[in-house]
């Protein structure tokens, strides 16, 4: 089954519709979502980069940044290998001597000069490629769906043309969305149990 739209049902979408995708989405962390990022900007290429969100951050008050959860995981890798490093040179509490810190002279010029020599063969060698960033505004990112939020923006934005109608329940539990809900035909209010807990019942009543 499947469980989410894919960055194909994305480009099917124009720009204004992309753009009112983008505003119905109320971004969360462990959100699936695609990034279009300029890969080569000499040559106009993009690409799309599809990333789970790990972090949210909002700037100046109505900037919105969207983190990559791999880089961070990366990140937070790196920062327990340091932390938990053994190799270190001195115990806690060791306190260097005077011979500890002494550099002999010729030994200092020795490794400068192999360090000029490893700039440049690093200069001559080395393809400044480009980087993925690590972060993303919410402008330049579209949301890859699931069936949960997608039934969440249409429970709340109904197509006018009154197409759209779920129905389920289990017992003393229900759960109906859609304008054309059977039970406000009369002007009637019944409370409407959550969807999840609808779909937990008839999962229960399996086991």
């Amino acid at each position: 089954m499947k469980q989410r739209i894919t960055v194909e049902d994305l480009n099917s979408l124009n720009v204004e519709q992309k753009q009112n995708l983008n505003t119905f989405w109320k971004p969360d962390k462990f959100d699936f979502a695609v990034a279009n990022i300029c890969k080569d900007i000499i040559n106009d290429e993009y690409e799309d980069y599809e990333f789970l969100v790990g972090d949210i951050k909002i700037y100046n008050g109505y900037r919105i940044m969207l983190y990559d959860l791999k880089c961070i995981n990366d990140v937070s890798k790196d920062s327990v290998d340091f932390e938990g490093s053994e190799d270190l040179p001195l115990d806690k509490g060791a306190e260097l001597s005077e011979v500890d810190i002494e550099i002999d002279k010729d030994d200092e010029s020795e490794e400068d000069y192999n360090e000029t020599d490893e700039d440049e063969s690093f200069e001559e060698n080395t393809d400044f490629c480009y980087s993925r960033p690590s972060a993303f505004t919410k402008d330049e990112c579209s949301p890859l769906l699931s069936i949960g939020q997608m039934l969440d923006i249409l429970s709340k934005n109904s197509p006018s043309d009154g197409k759209f109608y779920l129905y389920a329940d289990s017992d003393e539990i229900f759960c109906e969305m859609g304008n054309a809900s059977k039970s406000n035909e009369y002007g009637i209010e019944i409370k409407n149990d959550e969807l999840c807990d609808v779909l937990w019942s008839l999962i229960k009543k399996l086991l």
